[in-house]
């Protein structure tokens, strides 16, 4: 019997630890289509910029309406792939709507839709895809501190110590910008990130329950995706009603569906917003919110080489400099410390 009780015990943990093995899988290509998705809109972007003359204002807006055009393209996606591949019937998702902590998805989307993605994809636009996934982990020091004051969660010297890195990296980074950036825009982008991070900090702190009770796949579809473009649609009507921009934003959209290369960069942002969001949100239940957070944001490595093949394919131009290769391996492992003990991130027999 004990023998019995003990080869069980061990199957389980082997069957854990797989599972484990494949959410870091999930992780690492949720970073890498995060990348990818930013570069394809940035793409979009640098078409419709240079097609119509627009200010930073007017240039909030279209860049909401676009990402609405790739959030939504990409949450039926989602849905459709829940229905083919996991047999969720359509008739689940008012049964979601009906659970109201799965709601406070649909809240954070309000913060991490028309805020932290359209200045994620902006400031990408604007910095460049090194710098800015280099700022964006800030993120983590963000979610660090939020997660103290609202979560009562403890903050240790190895997080503080990582809090350092990762700050102290960004700082490297940004120290000197890329010869074919002008100043303005550069640190444009970067308060734009910035402004990123923290949006995506809040999300992290405002849905981490609803995580527990709602199929994952099912609220990325629904809230973090479908409804994050209907907020970004309505905000972009706003802002154009507001200030008189609602002919340009006629003119933008007809030209979005009139002009196919602009329309395939923007469904394969959603192709890629699919795919890492679902990744991302399913990594969690695998490995842990901490393995997985840790691996997606390693991002400011994955863009080093993702750049260039964007640049050597003529879609999107790539700029960085040395000092911002060390930046972003400083804080890749601030990242970490942040999160776990180095050690522990591969050791999944202690989960």
């Amino acid at each position: 019997m004990e023998s019995t009780n003990l080869n069980a015990e061990k199957k389980f943990a082997d069957l854990k630890i797989k599972l484990a093995s494949f959410g870091m899988v999930m992780s690492l290509i949720s970073a890498i289509t995060l990348v990818i998705f930013q570069n394809f809109n940035a793409a979009a972007q640098d078409i419709v910029f240079g097609k119509f003359e627009t200010s930073t204002l007017t240039n909030f807006m279209l860049v909401l309406m676009m990402l609405a055009i790739c959030e939504g393209s990409g949450g039926i996606m989602v849905i459709i792939f829940n229905k083919a591949y996991n047999g969720i019937p359509l008739r689940e998702y008012p049964r979601v709507w009906r659970v109201k902590i799965s709601w406070t998805v649909l809240i954070s989307a309000l913060v991490a839709g028309p805020i932290a993605t359209a200045c994620t994809v902006s400031g990408v636009y604007y910095c460049g895809s090194t710098y800015a996934n280099i700022i964006l982990t800030l993120m983590v020091v963000f979610t660090a501190i939020g997660g103290q004051i609202f979560l009562k969660e403890r903050i240790n010297p190895r997080m503080y110590f990582g809090v350092a890195l990762v700050i102290i990296g960004c700082i490297i980074a940004g120290w000197a910008k890329p010869e074919a950036i002008e100043s303005g825009t550069f640190y444009f982008g970067i308060i734009l990130c910035l402004l990123a991070a923290l949006g995506f900090a809040a999300e992290a702190v405002i849905s981490t329950h609803a995580m527990d009770v709602c199929d994952p796949l099912e609220l990325c579809g629904m809230y973090r995706m479908v409804g994050a473009a209907l907020i970004e649609i309505l905000v972009a009507v706003l802002v154009a009603a507001v200030t008189g921009n609602l002919a340009l934003l006629g003119a933008v959209i007809s030209f979005i569906f009139h002009s196919p290369l602009v329309l395939l960069f923007l469904l394969l942002t959603g192709f890629f917003q699919a795919w890492q969001y679902g990744l991302a949100y399913t990594s969690w239940h695998y490995c842990g919110a901490v393995r997985s957070n840790v691996l997606i944001w390693s991002t400011p490595i994955w863009s080093i080489p993702i750049g260039p093949i964007f640049a050597k394919m003529g879609i999107l131009d790539y700029n960085v400099t040395m000092l911002a290769i060390v930046g972003a391996v400083i804080v890749v492992f601030g990242v970490v410390l942040v999160n776990c003990k180095p050690s522990e991130l591969f050791n999944l027999r202690k989960m």
